[in-house]
């Protein structure tokens, strides 16, 4: 109550009394004489109880009934309890004065001292920086958003902050120092990574990928185009960060997946198996042939010294060949007779195959595409 009311109130009364004074009782004729002072809240008051009625009497009984607070001024923070104050969020009671309420009317929260903290009345949620969230025994039961933390939410239960709801917005490298500042009460805590487009949740002793999130390091093929969803790198070989589960990334060398190569399962190899020749089993051998002749023609030659020679008598009239005499022989072309049935051995070393390959042929039909790692 303002002093201005009170001393509107105070001349009202003494308005009242004047009229009740200013002219005789009608008693029937009789005047009350020698009457004792009130004692009673129907007893007839006496002009001179009257007279002493003054304004500093009547401040006194409401100082007494703890009545006497103006804005801005504590006389006794016990006694003052229907005061309320108008101030601003900088220029608030101390919160020491237990039991004090007050309107900030800059953030237009009522709050009330509670001895240790402020507790907001008229709002849900209080919302501040981080720094400001204060020990969870001040704020019982009550929720607290940070507005330097994209509002994340957390619960008091009277003895630490509780994560209760929200996520961070964070780039890799500044993920790994807040992990320095999580306990096992941040649980449920999530951050979107902004770079590599990947969601993460506290577990209350290490980071993972959030319920929902696939993870990072697979491979999908494609149309042509990397996917629309996330951050994704072309396998052409080259060397790129992969998100890892406890919120760090790593470099991998690529494979290279546009030289129009095969996948076959295995353990995981980045570096090219090279193609090589199919070789012939040990037993491939050419097909049995057995009819097959040859054309023979010999040369012609000269017949060798007779084997044996004859004696004749010497003289005229009978001529004979001489002793060492030889023939010209020339033999008649012919047909060999059929050969025995034989096969030829294949080997490496004369039967080599090429490489496989598009350019040298003996792959089957196929589709090329491009492929896609996420990162």
């Amino acid at each position: 109550m303002e002093l201005q009311e009170i001393q509107q109130s105070f001349r009202e009364l003494q308005r009242e009394i004047y009229c009740l004074t200013a002219q005789n009782i009608d008693l029937s004729g009789r005047r009350v004489i020698n009457a004792g002072r009130s004692v009673g809240g129907f007893d007839y008051v006496r002009q001179d109880e009257l007279s002493d009625m003054n304004f500093d009497s009547y401040y006194a009984q409401l100082k007494a009934r703890g009545l006497d607070g103006f804005p801005g001024i504590l006389r006794d923070a016990q006694l003052s309890r229907l005061a309320t104050l108008l101030c601003t969020s900088t220029t608030r009671p101390a919160q020491t004065q237990a039991g004090v309420i007050f309107y900030e009317s800059d953030t237009a929260l009522l709050r009330l001292c509670t001895g240790t903290g402020y507790l907001t009345i008229n709002a849900h949620v209080r919302v501040d920086t981080y720094a400001n969230r204060g020990a969870a025994a001040s704020y019982p039961y009550q929720l607290f958003a940070a507005s330097d933390k994209n509002y994340q939410t957390w619960i008091s239960n009277a003895s630490a902050w509780l994560h209760f709801a929200g996520y961070d917005s964070l780039g890799m490298s500044s993920i790994a120092g807040l992990l320095g500042t999580f306990t096992t009460a941040d649980i449920n805590y999530r951050i979107w990574c902004t770079d590599y487009e990947h969601l993460y949740e506290w577990h209350g002793t290490t980071l993972d990928f959030a319920d929902g999130d696939v993870g990072s390091g697979f491979v999908i093929m494609s149309l042509g185009s990397a996917p629309t969803a996330g951050v994704w790198a072309l396998c052409d070989g080259s060397t790129v960060g992969i998100a890892q589960a406890n919120g760090t990334a790593s470099n991998v060398a690529l494979p290279d997946l546009t030289d129009y190569s095969f996948i076959v399962g295995g353990t995981y190899n980045v570096a090219h198996v090279d193609a090589a020749r199919a070789a012939w089993e040990t037993t491939a051998k050419t097909a049995d042939e057995s009819t097959h002749t040859h054309a023979v023609d010999p040369a012609s030659t000269t017949s060798g010294t007779p084997s044996a020679t004859q004696v004749v008598q010497s003289g005229t009239g009978v001529t004979v060949a001489g002793g060492t005499h030889t023939h010209d022989t020339d033999i008649a072309s012919t047909t060999s007779g059929a050969g025995a049935a034989h096969s030829h051995a294949l080997t490496d070393a004369l039967s080599q195959l090429k490489t496989f390959s598009l350019a040298n042929g003996g792959l089957p039909q196929h589709r090329i595409m491009s492929f896609y790692v996420r990162r």
